[in-house]
This record gives structure tokens, sequence and C-alpha cells, in this order.
């Protein structure tokens, strides 16, 4: 079985600090405590429309995609 890689650094997703992009789909590296020694490899962000938590990894966050895609 092959080992899941990090969509934006490329390094494995070995822990649970992983979350899946809002906007692409991809999973990424992101901390989910303070004692985590994982780089994040994206961001959290609150929607305030749906009230909701939202994931965006770095890609999308430098460039989102056009929307509908």
């Amino acid at each position: 079985m092959e080992q899941e890689s990090c969509s934006v650094c490329g390094q494995p997703l070995v822990s649970d600090d992983v979350a899946s992009c809002g906007l692409c789909g991809g999973r990424f590296h992101l901390a989910w405590s303070v004692q985590s020694k994982v780089q994040n490899c994206g961001v959290y962000r609150f929607d305030e429309r749906s009230y909701a938590l939202v994931f965006i990894c770095a890609r999308c966050v430098a460039h989102p995609p056009p929307p509908g895609e």
C-alpha cells in the first residue's frame, strides 16, 4: 500500500494532523493542537456565510482556483 503524500509539500501524511482543502480537495498537513510538531501546509478560516471552519491548502491560498472548479 502506497503512503499518501501532502498535496503541498509532498511529504508523507503520517499523523492525525491532516486536513482536506475546501477548494481543491487536496489533503495537507495542518496541526490540530499547539503541541503538534507538524509544519502547517495550509490554513483554516471561518466562513461567515456557512458559520463553519474551512480548510485551505497553501497552494489555493496563493493561487485560488476559478469559481466553479
